[in-house]
């Protein structure tokens, strides 16, 4: 696994003689390879194999952090509102 383009601690190796490769991109972020692809797969089928995965999850990592700015900036306005709805309210 020396010189694939990731953390290896994002791998999980499952015991399996088939062909398999694909990620998790929810809370823990996770390759799942199977050793049949490791023994068939040149150390550049890897490579490329890999960095397709971990491009899934850096995307999905940008998508949760657009989400994140743009809950808070919501909650960030209904809480203005809600206190400008208190101050009219107050005033009459």
């Amino acid at each position: 696994m020396e010189g694939l383009p990731f953390d290896e601690r994002l791998v999980e190796i499952i015991d399996d003689d088939d062909l398999a490769l694909f990620s998790f991109t929810g809370l823990k972020p996770t390759i799942y390879v199977s050793t049949g692809l490791i023994t068939t797969f040149s150390i550049e089928h890897l490579q490329v194999a890999f960095a397709h995965e971990v491009a899934h999850i850096h995307r999905s990592i940008g998508s949760a952090l657009i989400f994140d700015v743009l809950l808070r900036s919501g909650a960030s306005r209904i809480g203005h509102l809600t206190q400008d709805t208190t101050i009219l309210e107050s005033a009459h």
